[in-house]
């Protein structure tokens, strides 16, 4: 005040972001480890090493691994504190294992433990870095969650800063999502730190039309289906396995659905055959149990299993994305894609199916891409499968017919790659 005359704004948030500044800079690294200040109403205790945080349910929640995400830019990592003992090769993200002890109150140092792993790696992060982190590695944070519903509608709805996903969906029939926005909040760069919107195992039409996402640090949007790779077979009985931590205890089969066998080789479709129950699943919900109209032979062992009945019709449509890694969509109805802009995605549009990691099924039957805007995205279209480089000319054929049309490319924008489709056709 007594140097700058009016502008109160101005100076609210100069007086804000100093403030900030130190006390974040209270925090620091080195080449043991790291220190980290919580927001003084974080409540926590530490022993031995782990951590444990007071839930809003009046709960204290015991923490093996946290995931730590950058709100300044797309950066996540995982901190394994010294009970943490997660599959680290199923870990989306690099890892730093760690003992936990605390400083002063609100500082917490995380010292390094020896971790030959080559997913380990010492803290990424810079001193005065705003982080946000999730308890756990599992994405279960969403903010609008749908499962087995039906005629869902989604509209004039934004977020702008979330651990997790915004909006999911799974085992649903026809979903409309209209006008949902993300865009970061104050001065953050990030808004979701998972997909902004994801449609798993879904049937009937899926919308997303006049969209604005934004800044997430996963897909901007995400249709997939879930494999599953069968443990045994005992005749018209089969034991599956989910194979990626997010899909254990989730099995999407129902009496009528028809299922795939699919070769974990070439993707080539080994046996069909029909659900007639599900029997069972394990307490850890690693294992489930199908009925099928028809016995397998022992030679089905290790193969994948997909549901080809939760596969919708998919229209995106007049969207904007900006700025996230990639938009994937894949399923064996028609997916039309149009008047879409795509800014700067380090991945840009994806039609495959990820056989590998993440094991979601994503069998293209008919795709159109018109229309759209690529710009400043180094790989604006890729198709295939995960197993193999994108564009490679031995991808296996599984898809079924690409037409590309009427689309702009601007900036640092590459080629496409397109493989895995048995028909295409690219109009200029």
């Amino acid at each position: 005040d007594q140097d700058i005359i009016g502008q109160d704004r101005t100076k609210i948030a100069l007086s804000v972001a100093v403030y900030n500044h130190y006390k974040r800079i209270f925090c620091g690294k080195d080449d043991n480890g790291f220190s980290i200040r919580l927001e003084s109403d974080t409540k926590y205790r530490i022993f031995n090493g782990d951590i444990e945080f007071l839930l809003p349910s009046g709960m204290w929640a015991f923490v093996k691994t946290l995931s730590f995400h950058s709100l300044d830019r797309m950066r996540i990592r995982y901190v394994l504190t010294a009970s943490g003992v997660e599959d680290k090769d199923k870990l989306a993200a690099k890892f730093m294992t760690t003992r936990a002890r605390e400083l002063s109150p609100g500082v917490i140092r995380f010292d390094y433990r020896e971790d030959d792993h080559p997913k380990f790696q010492k803290c990424a992060f810079d001193v005065g870095e705003t982080l946000t982190f999730a308890l756990g590695v599992r994405r279960a944070c969403i903010a609008m969650y749908f499962e087995n519903c039906r005629d869902v509608t989604v509209e004039n709805v934004s977020v702008s800063r979330f651990v997790g996903m915004g909006l999911a969906a799974q085992l649903c029939s026809n979903v409309t999502v209209r006008a949902y926005s993300t865009k970061p909040f104050g001065n953050d760069r990030v808004t979701t730190t998972a997909d902004d919107m994801m449609f798993t195992c879904c049937e009937g039409d899926i919308l997303v039309e006049g969209c604005s996402v934004r800044d997430s640090q996963d897909d901007g949007c995400n249709v997939h289906g879930n494999y599953h790779v069968i443990e045994s077979v005992a005749g018209c009985r089969v034991s599956l396995r989910a194979m990626h931590p997010e899909q254990r205890g989730f099995y999407p089969y129902r009496p009528g659905d028809g299922i795939d066998v699919i070769s974990t080789n070439d993707c080539s479709v080994l046996y069909s055959a029909k659900v007639v129950g599900l029997v069972s699943r394990t307490a850890s919900g690693e294992i489930g149990v199908v009925m099928l109209d028809r016995e397998l032979p022992s030679e089905a062992i290790g193969m994948l299993v997909e549901n080809t009945n939760l596969s919708p019709d998919v229209i995106v449509r007049n969207n904007t994305f900006v700025n996230v890694p990639h938009v994937r969509l894949s399923g064996r109805g028609k997916i039309f894609v149009q008047d879409n802009i795509f800014r700067k995605l380090s991945g840009g549009l994806l039609a495959t199916d990820l056989i590998d990691y993440w094991y979601e099924y994503g069998r293209i039957g008919e795709m159109t891409v018109q229309d759209n805007l690529f710009e400043d995205t180094p790989n604006p279209f890729c198709s295939g499968v995960n197993r193999w480089r994108y564009g490679d000319e031995s991808v296996p054929e599984i898809h079924g017919k690409l037409r590309m049309s009427g689309n702009r490319f601007r900036g640092n924008t590459g080629k496409i790659k397109v493989g895995g489709f048995k028909e295409v056709e690219i109009v200029e």
